[in-house]
């Protein structure tokens, strides 16, 4: 079925259940439309698959005009401001994300994980992202399977403790970005990091633009793979049209637009 917010706000939505899954003010979602609703000082607390609207949502499920205007995300695997996990056509459209997102593996701003053909359009986080593992992202964490993340964009702060972080995503495979930008300061202490992309793997980035800094904060010395929009970019991807203006600090293979790249073709 489907559920229109019809504008409405929900304040101080509250959840504290760490040891459980699929964890939101929706904890699964298959085939329905959720539209035109507002969260405003959620405290949303899980294990895998939590967000602050729905914690796992699958089979062209969609997420329409929804925002989270503050609040704090938190969880083990597969967080996101929006939705934890998407699979199977699901659909972010015209959505934003300003609540504080943490987690341990693959967490970002709207999503944490995304695969199955999902996308996320037109969509825009403001919330600090901080990961301690891997796949950190402003936009998503991870996003495989002919995934899309098209128009979309990140201002907020992304921290991570470990590898593959991104101002967009920080592992991306076999799948698109498009017409996105980054705005906000990446600071990670390992490897794999970049303005777009923190690790790209048969994935074409196009029309993208990064503007943050990209810095290694050296507290377990020099990361490797740093680039102004790939950190490390492999497997036949391509890169195009895209543009950094962001410097790329404290890293060994760093470079402007890409730190690593093996196969890729980067053209204007």
């Amino acid at each position: 079925g489907n559920f229109d917010g019809g504008g409405h706000v929900v304040s101080g939505l509250y959840f504290d259940q760490k040891k459980h899954s699929q964890v939101g003010l929706f904890g699964y979602v298959k085939f329905g439309v959720i539209s035109n609703l507002t969260l405003k000082n959620c405290m949303v607390h899980g294990m895998e698959n939590v967000g602050a609207v729905v914690g796992c949502m699958s089979d062209g499920a969609t997420l329409k005009n929804v925002k989270v205007e503050s609040g704090r995300v938190s969880g083990v695997r597969f967080v996101g401001g929006i939705v934890g996990q998407m699979s199977k056509d699901a659909a972010v459209v015209d959505c934003e994300n300003k609540a504080e997102v943490s987690g341990h593996k693959t967490c970002g701003g709207i999503a944490g994980f995304m695969d199955g053909e999902s996308v996320v359009r037109n969509s825009v986080n403001g919330g600090s992202v901080t990961g301690s593992v891997y796949n950190v992202g402003g936009v998503a964490g991870s996003v495989t399977k002919n995934s899309r993340i098209e128009q979309s964009a990140n201002y907020g702060v992304i921290k991570s403790g470990g590898q593959r972080t991104g101002g967009i995503v920080g592992y991306i495979e076999n799948s698109t970005i498009y017409m996105c930008s980054n705005t906000g300061k990446i600071q990670m202490d390992d490897d794999y990091a970049g303005g777009i992309s923190g690790y790209a793997r048969r994935t074409k980035i196009s029309s993208s633009v990064n503007v943050a800094v990209v810095e290694n904060s050296n507290s377990r010395g020099k990361a490797q793979c740093i680039g102004g929009i790939s950190g490390y970019a492999a497997g036949s991807s391509e890169i195009s049209q895209s543009l950094n203006c962001g410097d790329v600090i404290g890293g060994d293979e760093s470079g402007a637009i890409v730190g690593y790249k093996r196969g890729v073709e980067v053209t204007n």
